[in-house]
């Protein structure tokens, strides 16, 4: 449930500074810069995370497709581990095995 609000909260701001920046695009061509001036700072975030993405397929031109697969498979490796290591762990303290008396 925490995950599905996290996703939806991210996904409102999102959805609002495309809005907002909009609204401050819209604002900057019909009436200039002095009537945009409290939505500014949308503009900002919005270049900031153009930028961001930019950066990003930079990234994934310049890094060797193996090393991407390399490093998922090493991730799901590891977190194959950790599951099992979590149900082994479950198993040895909290699972009690039943004594003879107990069995039928």
């Amino acid at each position: 449930m925490g995950a599905r609000a996290g996703f939806v909260a991210i996904c409102s701001i999102i959805i609002g500074l495309t809005v907002a920046d909009s609204a401050w695009t819209m604002l900057v061509r019909t009436l200039g810069d002095a009537a945009a001036g409290p939505l500014s700072w949308t503009h900002t975030t919005v270049a900031l995370m153009r930028s961001a993405c930019e950066v990003a397929a930079l990234l994934m031109r310049v890094v060797p497709t193996a090393w991407i697969y390399g490093g998922l498979t090493v991730g799901v490796a590891l977190y194959t581990a950790l599951f099992g290591l979590g149900a082994a762990a479950y198993r040895a303290l909290y699972l009690q095995p039943l004594a003879a008396g107990d069995r039928q």
